[in-house]
């Protein structure tokens, strides 16, 4: 049976890490930046935290070609050493280049904001550079946001479209997950705030309960 990967980024704490590294997460996300962000990481404690992990849990460094130049990615990279980089915004074509010839060994994830039908043209020119794709919907007023199904709709053509596995993500939760997968059908999906008591800090209550529904969720649609 097909499952979909779970992944928990804003990890900002040891303790929560290695806490999650026990539970049946596919993946953890550390937010790195020059800029004062929420759920930012120190690169020296990410650092720490992701020699710790087990071989079996895939450590994402999340970071913005916005806010960072690509010399502040390399050297973030080359500290930390991810398993994998997620571009959370910005990111050109050539830019993701130079990434990838400077450090061939690193995977790389690249995000995109669904606010419309473009979408669907924006990840086209990486679908040969890039390992995967995540979606979200962030970044707009409220007001000129996509309704959640009108969100999953287009993320759905997404996934019938890209050669490379979609995350998805962008206000995931309990309430929402299972609609989700069943319209999208993403290889993953990642989440923050729908796990989290405080923004920085996991409630692990929620995260069983995430997992739970996740996983029943796969069995009503792949059997």
């Amino acid at each position: 049976m097909k499952r979909t990967k779970i992944k928990i980024c804003g990890i900002t704490s040891e303790k929560d890490a290695l806490k999650l590294a026990q539970m049946p997460v596919d993946a953890l996300g550390f937010i790195v930046s020059t800029k004062d962000i929420p759920n930012k990481i120190k690169p020296s404690l990410a650092t720490k935290i992701v020699v710790k992990l087990p071989p079996l849990v895939t450590s994402v460094l999340a970071i913005s070609l916005q806010h960072n130049t690509v010399e502040e990615v390399l050297s973030f990279c080359q500290k930390i050493r991810p398993n994998t980089l997620q571009i959370q915004f910005g990111g050109t074509v050539n830019e993701i280049k130079t990434i990838r010839n400077k450090l061939p060994w690193l995977k790389i994830i690249k995000a995109t904001n669904v606010f419309g039908e473009e979408a669907i043209r924006e990840i086209k020119p990486f679908f040969e550079i890039v390992d995967m794709f995540l979606i979200d919907n962030k970044g707009k007023p409220k007001e000129n946001q996509l309704s959640f199904a009108e969100y999953l709709k287009i993320s759905r053509e997404i996934v019938k479209i890209s050669p490379k596995p979609v995350m998805l993500a962008g206000g995931l939760n309990t309430d929402n997950v299972e609609k989700a997968i069943k319209i999208v059908r993403p290889y993953a999906v990642d989440l923050i705030s729908g796990v989290e008591t405080i923004p920085g800090e996991k409630d692990f209550k929620k995260v069983k309960e995430f997992i739970k529904i996740v996983w029943e969720a796969d069995k009503k649609i792949y059997g």
